[in-house]
């Protein structure tokens, strides 16, 4: 219900800057890693920019201002440069109505009293701000030996280019948040056995707020959190499976919501849309595309110099640190106990590349953060393991 003429005015003042930036946008040649997605950006700040007049329809319908070109497959960018600056004659409008784009609720308020500059610092702070205090949380619940297993997650997540991207942030901040409350009230929501109903609230809200980037991370990472204490390994594994399963549950039951109530206001049957994309996103469409083949690519982002020579330091001194120790105990076989259930969560990024691997593969330049949950579940269940393996009176 946000009037809209000033937000668009809004957005109009940064619109030269995917103008100069282009559509995808690589800070370091070579490296996808560095790739800003203003393509996706385009689309979400046209939707925030366009209004019918009629709220009901905008929010279920998610119309934007579609260029019209002579190309074939224009520029999306081209979208929010048309739009932004009243050139009525050069669009068309479309729906992008089989998402919730929650994130409208935080951006139209947003842009009605900041511009374009304003919002990419916005995003550098508040993000910031988050990564020191779950850094400050993990110190406080003497948990700072995980440190190094958070600073491998933010090498790989690269921070800097989540920071310049809306389309990256959603699942980024959720994923922040989710850990900072584990961190401070797990013993409360355990008690109130209220872990379950978190994470399926995590769920629900990861498919309303997210543009379909890397939604795992909001399961993947928080478990890691969730395991890092005294239970026992099948205690984890039941903690995993159950939490998982409400995770997906949430995910899938908001996002057919959307469908549904979509489906009954619109004169669209978003029902059979979304199957459509569902197999197309999942390689039911493109046969070329093969899981293995994906999941290689995925991977390939990081095989870089700078994140080959990280993973070789930090594997020697988790070597050196904690399995020369635990060999020479001769407890290898409790090692291998402990660390069980960190490699089960540690396979959830890459389920979900062999699940969508259509979609991981055509989007490399932010499917691959799902590989941030394999490493920081791996260097996590490393320490952990080790540090209870060699604590531990055989």
């Amino acid at each position: 219900m946000i009037p809209t003429d000033r937000i668009r005015e809004n957005i109009a003042r940064g619109v030269d800057i995917y103008h100069s930036e282009t559509n995808f946008y690589m800070f370091s040649d070579g490296y996808l890693s560095t790739m800003n997605d203003n393509d996706s950006d385009s689309v979400i700040l046209s939707i925030t920019a366009y209004s019918t007049g009629n709220p009901l329809k905008d929010a279920l319908s998610s119309e934007y201002p579609s260029v019209i070109s002579g190309e074939e497959n224009a520029p999306r960018i081209l979208n929010i440069l048309s739009y932004s600056h009243f050139h009525p004659d050069q669009y068309q409008i479309l729906s992008y109505s089989r998402y919730w784009h929650g994130y409208v609720t935080i951006l139209k308020p947003f842009f009605y009293f900041f511009d374009f500059a304003d919002a990419r610092v916005f995003n550098y702070i508040c993000q910031l701000c988050l990564y020191m205090y779950v850094g400050y949380l993990l110190i406080k619940n003497n948990k700072s030996q995980y440190s190094l297993a958070y600073f491998v997650l933010l090498a790989i997540f690269n921070p800097v280019i989540i920071a310049l991207a809306f389309q990256y942030s959603p699942c980024t901040y959720i994923m922040l948040i989710a850990m900072c409350i584990l961190l401070k009230y797990q013993t409360f929501l355990e008690e109130k056995h209220m872990i379950p109903w978190f994470f399926m609230i995590l769920g629900i809200i990861t498919s309303y707020f997210d543009f379909l980037t890397f939604p795992f991370v909001t399961l993947g990472i928080p478990t890691v959190i969730l395991i890092l204490n005294n239970d026992a390994t099948v205690v984890k594994f039941k903690k995993c499976f159950l939490c998982g399963f409400l995770w997906c549950f949430g995910y899938v039951g908001m996002w057919s919501g959307k469908w549904l109530l979509g489906s009954l206001f619109l004169d669209q049957n978003l029902l059979e849309e979304a199957i459509y994309y569902i197999k197309h996103r999942t390689g039911h469409i493109n046969p070329e595309i093969t899981r293995l083949g994906a999941l290689i690519n995925v991977c390939s982002v990081l095989a870089k110099w700078p994140y080959l020579l990280l993973s070789v330091a930090v594997f020697i001194f988790l070597f050196i640190k904690y399995i020369v120790p635990v060999i020479k105990a001769k407890k290898f076989k409790y090692f291998l106990q402990k660390i069980l259930p960190f490699i089960f969560v540690g396979l959830y990024g890459i389920i979900w590349i062999l699940f969508t691997y259509e979609h991981c593969d055509e989007n490399l330049k932010f499917s691959y953060r799902e590989l941030g949950i394999t490493a920081f579940s791996f260097v996590s269940g490393i320490i952990y393991a080790g540090n209870e393996t060699l604590t531990r009176n055989i």
